[in-house]
């Protein structure tokens, strides 16, 4: 299994977070995604939308690679500040695979498990962009 800690840093990104992390939670493959998302302290209903989807991911066993989701709202110094926090928060293994996704961004549906595939059939490869 492949673990991938992504991190998403919003302020007030109520109308696309939902988007945003259904691209990440509907990611297919051996995969486990640690995801984060550190909100800035959202005034525009983003923090009930967080909650929501905290409460969902922890009774849902229909997903398709398994993901563990977290957030936490706190003022910060801008998105890399945000991003740097958020990745703060995780406790990541040197194998693991690490990336940030902005709040009003998407995955494409595959994309973790092609970097995945990349991974094992390329093990010397050490970083990857899109």
């Amino acid at each position: 299994m492949f673990d991938f800690y992504i991190v998403t840093s919003v302020l007030n990104a109520v109308d696309t977070i939902d988007r945003t992390i259904w691209s990440i939670v509907s990611q297919q493959g051996n995969i486990h995604i640690h995801y984060h998302v550190q909100d800035a302290g959202s005034t525009d209903g983003t923090l009930e939308k967080l909650a929501a989807w905290q409460k969902r991911m922890r009774n849902c066993e229909v997903l398709p690679a398994e993901i563990s989701f977290s957030f936490v709202s706190e003022p910060d110094n801008g998105l890399y500040d945000g991003v740097h926090r958020g990745f703060e928060r995780l406790n990541i293994p040197d194998t693991a695979f690490m990336a940030y996704l902005n709040g009003d961004d998407m995955l494409w549906p595959g994309a973790v498990a092609a970097i995945a595939q990349v991974s094992e059939d390329l093990p010397d490869v050490d970083w990857l962009m899109g």
